[in-house]
C-alpha cells in the first residue's frame, strides 16, 4: 500500500511538472519595424496572441518577463520592453524588441516567459491624509516593494527649466552618444506639463520608484470614494542627483524616477486618500511560451 501511494505520488509530481514546462500556444498577429537616429526609438513592435490557463480573477494583468529572439542569421535580439497589459484569455500583448539587420527577414523563433498577476484586495493600498506627508515615501519600505511620495515646495515657474536639463543629464548618462537634437523629442511631454502647471487646474506631482512597472494604477479620491484625476502625464528616466535634490528626495531612497503630473477637478483637500495598486509578486504565475517562423515586414 505504500509502495502504491509513493508510485502515485511520484507520477503525480512528474505530471505537474510536465504540465507546467508546456510551452502556452502563441502566435504573432501583428509586427512593425521602426528604424531612427534616435537610439531609444529602435525596436521591433510585435503583439502576440496568447491564451493562458488558470481560473480567471477579475482584474488581473499580463506581461513578458522574458523574450529572446534567434533570427535567420543565428543572431539573437534581446527583450527591450513590456507593460503588464489586462487579461482576459486570451488576449494579444504587446512587446518590444532588439532590431535585426536590415537584410534579415525572418526570426526563427522567440522564446520567453510571460507572468500572470491575479490580484487580490491586499494588493490595493489605501493611504488616507497623504498629502500631510510631502517629499517622503508613503509606503512602508519593508512591506511593499515601491516606493511612492508626493512631491511639494515646487516652484512652479523655475521647476521645468530645472526638470528638462536634470532630465537630459539622466538620459545622456545612460546614451552618453545621443545628440541634442534626438534629445529634444523627449522633452515634448514636459512642454505639456509645464503648460498645465501654469493654467487654472489644480495640479499635484506624485513620484514612484517603479522601475519594473509594478505600480499598476494610481487613484486620489474625495471623503465620498470618488476619483478627483481628470488627466496626467507620466513620465519616466533613471534618478540622478541633481533630480533628487530638485524633487527634495533622497536618491538613495528613489534609485528609479517615474514623475506623474496630475490634473485634479478639485482643489486639494486633506481628507482626500491615495489608492495605489501594486503587483505582489506572491500572486504571480509564470509561463513559457514560445513562437516559430515569424516573417518580418
Amino acid at each position: 500500500m505504500k509502495i502504491t501511494n509513493l508510485i502515485l505520488s511520484c507520477s503525480l509530481l512528474f505530471l505537474a511538472v510536465y504540465l507546467h514546462s508546456q510551452p502556452l500556444e502563441a502566435e504573432i498577429n501583428k509586427i512593425a519595424e521602426y528604424r531612427s537616429s534616435l537610439p531609444l526609438s529602435n525596436e521591433l513592435r510585435m503583439k502576440i496572441f496568447m491564451g493562458t490557463p488558470g481560473k480567471y480573477v477579475d482584474g488581473q494583468k499580463i506581461k513578458i518577463s522574458e523574450a529572446l529572439a534567434i533570427d535567420e542569421n543565428g543572431d539573437s535580439l534581446q527583450l527591450l520592453h513590456s507593460n503588464w497589459e489586462y487579461y482576459a484569455s486570451p488576449t494579444s500583448i504587446n512587446l518590444k524588441m532588439e532590431l535585426p539587420a536590415r537584410s534579415v527577414k525572418r526570426l526563427k523563433e522567440i522564446k520567453g516567459k510571460v507572468n500572470v498577476f491575479r490580484p487580490k484586495k491586499e494588493t490595493n493600498i489605501q493611504i488616507k491624509n497623504f498629502l500631510s506627508r510631502p517629499n517622503q515615501n508613503l509606503l512602508k519600505p519593508k512591506a511593499h516593494p515601491l516606493k511612492v511620495a508626493v512631491v511639494q515646495n515646487l516652484e512652479q515657474d523655475s521647476f521645468f527649466e530645472a526638470f528638462s536639463l536634470a532630465y537630459k543629464k539622466s538620459l545622456r548618462d545612460v546614451y552618453p552618444n545621443i545628440s541634442d537634437k534626438d534629445l529634444e523629442a523627449h522633452f515634448e511631454m514636459i512642454e505639456v506639463s509645464k503648460e498645465r502647471s501654469r493654467s487654472a487646474d489644480q495640479i499635484i506631482h506624485i513620484i514612484a520608484d517603479d522601475q519594473e512597472g509594478n505600480m499598476l494604477r494610481l487613484k486620489i479620491t474625495d471623503s465620498s470614494g470618488q476619483d478627483v484625476v481628470v488627466g496626467g502625464i507620466i513620465l519616466r528616466c533613471p534618478m540622478n542627483e541633481t533630480l533628487a535634490k530638485l524633487l527634495h528626495v533622497s536618491d538613495q531612497d528613489f534609485q528609479h524616477l517615474t514623475f506623474q503630473t496630475l490634473t485634479l477637478k478639485e482643489k486639494l483637500s486633506t481628507d482626500w486618500s491615495l489608492e495605489v495598486q501594486y503587483v505582489d509578486p506572491v500572486l504571480v504565475t509564470a509561463y513559457d511560451f514560445a513562437v516559430f517562423n515569424i516573417i518580418l515586414p
